[in-house]
């Protein structure tokens, strides 16, 4: 299949008036591919998506029937996780994949955006770097096992 904005480059070249077989020679086309642009309506749009940027080619998948049971779950239950709503899926016939289902719920799941804190200040303020002098720690036994002491 030929990418929509290789089709607006061989229409523009034609429009022009450069002879089918320059055109295929310029844009790396067949001559009949060509010909069987130049008959097509001309392109609306010169963007890179074309047709093959098309969605919902073939069959829904098996996921797809249990959409609006998982959002209604989540709507009683948001915190609940993919595993439980693919388990209560399987309860109700679900036969799929888990890897459909979780592409599946993905999407449906409300997005938590709320930030929970926001730390203000410099790098490495929040942390401790010590660079002093190591020591070297003892072990001590007692009664009950060896204690590490570490300013021995």
């Amino acid at each position: 299949m030929i990418p929509k904005l290789k089709r607006f480059e061989v229409q523009v070249l034609l429009h022009a008036g450069h002879p089918q077989e320059e055109v295929a020679e310029f844009t790396g086309v067949s001559e009949r591919s060509v010909r069987r642009i130049a008959a097509e309506e001309p392109v609306s749009e010169a963007t890179a998506g074309g047709f093959e940027d098309r969605r919902g080619a073939g069959r829904p998948g098996r996921a797809a029937a249990f959409e609006d049971m998982v959002r209604e779950e989540l709507e009683r239950e948001p915190g609940l996780k993919s595993l439980e709503l693919l388990r209560r899926a399987k309860l109700k016939g679900y036969t799929g994949r888990k890897s459909a289902f979780y592409e599946m719920v993905c999407p449906v799941r409300p997005s938590q955006s709320e930030l929970l804190m926001r730390l203000e200040g410099l790098p490495a303020e929040f942390s401790r770097h010590d660079f002093g002098r190591s020591t070297s720690s003892s072990w001590t036994a007692t009664e009950s096992g060896f204690i590490s002491s570490p300013h021995a």
